[in-house]
């Protein structure tokens, strides 16, 4: 296969363009024609169609748990676990 012909059928985009283009893919802000050139190179590249897939899975799964409200954690709790976090020692 040419070069030329790969660049075609993937959508002249390369691997590192596609991973660049996932964030404004996902939140739906790639014109049109780019769109359609990541989708090319996501149907003709196995690696990045993979990749960008289970991508997703992981945006969508991360906005989720945001989605769930936050339990209610004593304060006291909350300074602790703050405590550990920064190594700073114990109040008591």
């Amino acid at each position: 296969m040419s070069t030329l012909f790969a660049h075609v059928m993937t959508g002249g985009l390369s691997c590192a363009e596609v991973d660049a283009l996932l964030d404004s893919a996902i939140d739906g802000e790639l014109p049109l024609l780019t769109r359609w050139r990541l989708k090319l190179h996501r149907a003709t590249c196995r690696m990045c169609g993979r990749y960008a897939s289970q991508y997703g899975v992981t945006v969508e799964r991360a906005k989720a748990a945001f989605d769930e409200p936050a339990p209610d954690i004593p304060s006291e709790t909350a300074d602790r676990i703050a405590r550990r976090a920064t190594g700073r020692p114990p109040d008591d």
